[in-house]
């Protein structure tokens, strides 16, 4: 569920066409951080950026559950 959620936010929020020159998809992004690291410079900004918001987003979704997990914990 939160693969599934960091993933979609990516596909979100990486400029439309910008990874296509690079050969990559926005799916692929969050498995290695080598494809990170090989990315141009003027791709790489918006694509941190991205996975930045995204994570941010699957923390701002984990972080209440937790709570009421442990709220509501035997």
């Amino acid at each position: 569920m939160f693969a599934s959620l960091l993933s979609s936010r990516l596909v979100e929020l990486v400029p439309v066409g910008l990874l296509d020159d690079a050969g990559l998809s926005a799916e692929s992004l969050s498995c290695s951080p080598a494809q990170l690291r090989a990315l141009p410079a003027e791709v790489l900004g918006p694509v941190t950026t991205a996975l930045s918001e995204s994570i941010t987003a699957v923390f701002l979704l984990v972080v209440p559950l937790l709570v009421l997990g442990v709220v509501l914990r035997p």
